[in-house]
């Protein structure tokens, strides 16, 4: 992209000039005063023709005598106004008449008055002075045309690099999360289901495009700040003690920080920071209550447990959808946001279930049975990945072979 330059803005020095009047003699002799001057000129003997010629080339300045048969000056040059309201107006007459100077100024937009007689250096005079200001109108035409150019060109250009960025940052991520699943192999069909059930309430209150995105990334990075939790820690085969769990706590905070320089994940960093947060005020890291949490992180903690009832654990077998349903409801108004409760409670039975059942095929390795496969495309989650036949990214053919990993899911 060339800046723009600093030397002189050429442009054209010649001005085309329209006289219209119904002496002969007048135009000729006008049109000899301007030999070997800027100025192109034309001649029309009557409004009539004067407007005929208007409608064929653009002029930069329009002379009209006063008096001329039929139309007089002033009515012409208002008509003029409809085809080249940019030209500039000059009215001659040989009259002192302020009635219709004023309708001149008025109804014509006149900028000028020429009396007659008319003498060559008069002429000149007038028309030099409205040269002047047509130069510098086409120059700051051509100065605006070209900062509307690079304008286009920066904008275009820092699409690019936002782009650019994003790509890159999305592989970092991909590769940060790729690192915690590997240390961590809980975390990855977790993140995943937690990330489509999380994005499928969002969607059911209404959250569209950028916003739902960063909702399902938010959800998707959750846990990113346990890659700075201690492995003693993360891998520790019994339980944790309060020490442990003081440690632990700071995971949303340090995945925060993580993301912190990342701007197109706005949103999606406070589903990082906040999703440990109650709606009751009672949880961590900023006792944060009700709607001072982000809605992300609201509709996150039901999916959260949700999730994490429902799937196999170490220390226990996944529990009953029924239970996970019990447990979301009784905890309505204190751990959850209620409103979003409903809508928790207003996906069917069946679509949990079926995500459940895909789950588990997950966490095992399993190959997807037919009637998961059927329930999962009449599910409400279907809506939001689509069908397996959809061949979309949660549900890639690749990924209906046991073993296959590190495929995000949005």
């Amino acid at each position: 992209m060339e800046p723009l330059p600093n030397s002189e803005v050429m442009v054209s020095s010649e001005l085309d000039v329209l006289f219209v009047d119904d002496e002969a003699l007048l135009l000729r002799a006008l049109k000899r005063a301007l030999e070997d001057s800027p100025y192109r000129v034309e001649t029309a003997s009557s409004a009539r023709e004067g407007l005929l010629r208007l409608q064929e080339k653009p002029f930069d300045i329009i002379v009209s005598d006063y008096r001329m048969p039929g139309v007089d000056g002033v009515e012409f040059l208002s008509q003029t106004l409809v085809f080249q309201p940019k030209a500039n107006r000059v009215l001659m007459t040989a009259f002192a008449d302020l009635k219709a100077t004023l309708r001149a100024i008025n109804d014509a937009h006149v900028v000028h008055l020429l009396h007659k007689p008319v003498t060559s250096e008069h002429l000149l005079s007038v028309l030099n002075s409205l040269r002047q200001h047509v130069l510098l109108q086409r120059k700051n035409e051509l100065l605006e045309a070209r900062v509307r150019s690079q304008n286009i060109e920066l904008k275009q250009m820092n699409h690019y690099l936002d782009a650019l960025v994003r790509e890159r940052t999305g592989a970092l991520l991909d590769g940060l999360l790729a690192a915690l699943e590997y240390r961590d192999s809980e975390t990855q069909w977790h993140s995943r289901r937690v990330a489509l059930y999380t994005t499928t309430m969002a969607r059911m209150v209404g959250v569209e495009d950028e916003s739902l995105a960063q909702i399902s990334r938010g959800a998707l990075l959750h846990d990113i700040g346990k890659i700075g939790i201690p492995d003693a820690i993360m891998l520790k085969p019994g339980k944790l003690t309060e020490e442990d769990w003081e440690i632990m706590r700071t995971h949303p905070k340090l995945g925060y920080g993580l993301l912190s320089g990342i701007d197109f994940l706005n949103e999606g960093k406070r589903i990082v920071l906040e999703h440990h947060e109650r709606f009751d005020g009672a949880g961590y890291p900023n006792r944060l209550k009700g709607e001072d949490i982000f809605l992300g992180a609201r509709l996150f903690s039901i999916a959260d447990t949700f999730d994490a009832m429902t799937s196999d654990r170490p220390y226990r077998k996944a529990l009953p959808y029924e239970v996970a349903y019990e447990e979301v409801c009784k905890h309505s108004g204190s751990q959850f946001d209620p409103v979003l409760v409903e809508v928790f409670k207003a996906i069917p039975r069946e679509s949990w279930c079926a995500a459940v059942a895909v789950g588990q095929s997950r966490d095992t390795g399993s190959e997807l049975t037919p009637e998961t496969i059927e329930a999962w495309d009449k599910s409400t989650f279907a809506r939001t990945v689509g069908t397996v036949d959809d061949g979309n990214i949660w549900f890639d053919k690749a990924l209906l072979k046991p073993g296959h990993a590190h495929a995000h899911p949005m």
